[in-house]
């Protein structure tokens, strides 16, 4: 157990393996750090159950030093892995990636039964990882863009708006905006082949000249206002929307009772003369 982490990112974690092999762990609980082990430079195999729960941004890294002859980590899950603090962004095991173009691992997972859950990542520092999950994925708002709060358009160009997420059994995506009363609120749903809902609704969208489709791969709305709605929005100046995710189990990213800035994304729009 590591005592006394401090708020954010330390770089503290409960054990660090570094430039060895044939390291066995068996049977332990490491808790309270801001990870509860790095493997570094080195072939870690582990045994038993290994509990990184407690931790303040999740349970494992796999990554390589700077060090000059260090070598790509390999970790081993021969054993139970437990996180019951795992949640979105905090995984129980994270990759990391080398910044070059080909994004090259840093090292190599080994599993006897490898978690169906995972997605590749860029934190905000930059490191680019792939994020392993032992629960099911949790509900996540990855990328929404325009990434600018000023949105310039050519002439003929609509406002598109495109919202990437993860999860598991993804179902509905709701979006509340600033426009009450002359732009209806509305749902898409993650159905590549009627974001819709229903061929009513489907019908209503393109009464106003929206379209929208669902990219399932990639989990990713992409909603094209059209010309008229477009139009109302330059016309206000602007907009402001604000976004729940839904799966099929209930759970859900943001809500409408009390937003943040987590899923709040305001836009000026004005058309480029």
């Amino acid at each position: 157990t590591f005592t006394g982490d401090a708020d954010k990112w330390q770089g503290n974690f409960v054990l660090h393996v570094y430039n060895t092999k044939g390291v066995t762990l068996k049977d332990l609980g490491l808790t309270g750090g801001d990870a509860g082990l790095l493997v570094n430079g080195s072939e870690v195999t582990l045994e038993g159950t290994i509990d990184v729960s407690g931790n303040q941004f999740g349970g494992i890294e796999v990554s390589k030093g700077i060090a000059v002859g260090l070598k790509s980590s390999v970790l081993t899950v021969n054993g139970k892995l437990v996180n019951n603090t795992e949640e979105s962004g905090e995984p129980t095991i994270w990759l990391v990636y080398n910044t070059d173009p080909a994004k090259t691992p840093q090292g190599n997972i080994e599993w006897l039964d490898e978690p169906a859950e995972y997605i590749y990542k860029t934190k905000d520092n930059g490191d680019y990882q792939r994020q392993y999950y032992i629960d099911s994925l949790p509900i996540n708002l990855e990328n929404v863009l325009p990434s600018s709060s000023l949105v310039l358009l050519e002439e003929n160009d609509n406002f598109i708006l495109v919202v990437d997420v993860t999860g598991t059994d993804i179902r509905e995506l709701e979006v509340d905006h600033s426009m009450q009363g002359t732009l209806p609120e509305f749902s898409v749903y993650a159905d590549p082949s009627n974001p819709y809902g229903s061929q009513d609704l489907n019908s209503a969208f393109e009464s106003e000249g929206v379209t929208v489709t669902y990219d399932d791969n990639n989990q990713e709305w992409t909603i094209n206002f059209g010309e008229k709605v477009t139009d109302t929005i330059i016309n206000k100046g602007g907009i402001t929307f604000y976004l729940v995710i839904k799966d099929q189990d209930g759970n859900q990213f943001g809500t409408m009772y009390g937003t943040t800035e987590d899923n709040t994304f305001s836009y000026e729009v004005l058309r480029v003369e």
